[in-house]
């Protein structure tokens, strides 16, 4: 019965150090992805471009046309 309660720390102990592990990997991973995430948002902006997917400059004059709607 020891060395059961032995072999299953042991067991547990590996998981949780392969769980942690996964996690600092993932958890290393978000600041670039934060990053490239804010620099397409950047170039989107400065584009021009809404979010229907009209250039601004499209759209204004839609709105020009269309009374400002």
């Amino acid at each position: 019965m020891e060395s059961s309660a032995i072999l299953l720390l042991l067991g547990w102990g590996g998981v949780v150090s392969v769980i942690l592990f996964v996690l600092k990997g993932l958890l290393d991973q978000l600041p670039p992805l934060i990053a490239s995430c804010r620099t397409v948002m950047d170039t989107w902006k400065r584009t021009g471009v809404d979010s229907s997917g009209l250039r601004l400059s499209q759209r204004d004059d839609e709105q020009d046309c269309t009374g400002g709607r």
